[in-house]
This record gives structure tokens, C-alpha cells and sequence, in this order.
């Protein structure tokens, strides 16, 4: 697989996640906890695609 396209994967990745952090964004949460969900949350999501890309070989 090209460079290119495993970057297009964890760029759409990281914006399906940055999507769904909208509704914790209108949950009553603290500034900080939101903050910290959406830093792992996006280091989940990109460390989790790295680790599938390069088991399967990719």
C-alpha cells in the first residue's frame, strides 16, 4: 500500500473520531477530561490503524 493512502486512512480515521467528539463536547464534562478524551482518543485511533497496517503487512 502506497504511503498516500495509509496517511488518507488515518486522516479519515482521526476525523471520524474528531466527529463523534462532538457529542462528548455537549456532555457536562470538565474542560480537562475533554481535552484528555480527545488527545487519546485521536493517539487510539491513529496508534491502533499504525498497529493493524503493519500486522497485516500494509
Amino acid at each position: 500500500m502506497e504511503l498516500s493512502m495509509k496517511i488518507f486512512i488515518l486522516l479519515i480515521n482521526a476525523i471520524i473520531f474528531n466527529s463523534a467528539y462532538l457529542i462528548i463536547h455537549i456532555s457536562n464534562l470538565s474542560r480537562v477530561v475533554k481535552i484528555l478524551l480527545l488527545v487519546g482518543g485521536n493517539v487510539v485511533i491513529i496508534g491502533g490503524t499504525l498497529l493493524i497496517m503493519h500486522i497485516c503487512g500494509l
